[in-house]
């Protein structure tokens, strides 16, 4: 993916990380994580392997971005000829595994954005006299260190997929400081 991010999009705009300006709409800032296997746009969340990208920006049908990267790398792949079996099941497993980690990304980022706002909350019910709070503002107060830690662990790719699975904890913490916020 990085190779062809560097042919077709420019090699000197990808950031350390493999962040780099998404080239499908006006973005000012890196908004475009490359991985090895896929790309993902925080902004319009385009999403793909390196064919849906060649495609995306050549709009051109898959199978001829597929030609375009092998003539481009010089591959020698036998393009056109019938998928085995097995290539049909990787193919599949692979779509499979991009739509699920697109789904993730689109996760993390709402669920930052969440932690975010609540552990603004929180921060502001810290600087109020406790005695001036409801029991629920309290309760809310003492799970921003829980935030901040997930807020840790969504910076973190192993991390944050374990609290992508395991929603739970996450989920408690948010619901508490909402209540928080009908007390008011």
């Amino acid at each position: 993916m990085p190779d062809a991010a560097r042919l077709y999009i420019g090699g000197e705009k990808i950031r350390r990380g493999g962040k780099i300006c998404c080239p499908f709409h006006n973005d000012r800032t890196p908004s475009m994580q490359l991985n090895g296997d896929y790309f993902y746009c925080y902004g319009c969340h385009a999403h793909g392997d390196v064919i849906a990208l060649v495609a995306k920006l050549y709009d051109l049908e898959p199978l001829a971005a597929a030609k375009k990267l092998n003539r481009d790398f010089n591959l020698g792949l036998d393009v056109g000829r019938p998928l085995t079996e097995g290539e049909r099941d990787h193919i599949a497993l692979r779509r499979a595994m991009a739509v699920e980690d697109a789904r993730f990304q689109r996760w993390r980022t709402d669920t930052a954005n969440r932690l975010a706002g609540a552990w603004r909350t929180c921060n502001e019910l810290s600087r109020i006299d406790p005695d001036a709070l409801t029991p629920q503002q309290l309760k809310a107060v003492k799970v921003k260190d829980r935030i901040d830690g997930f807020l840790d662990a969504l910076e973190d790719d192993m991390e944050a997929k374990n609290l992508f699975y395991e929603q739970r904890p996450v989920m408690s913490a948010l619901l508490t400081v909402r209540e928080a916020m009908v007390d008011e």
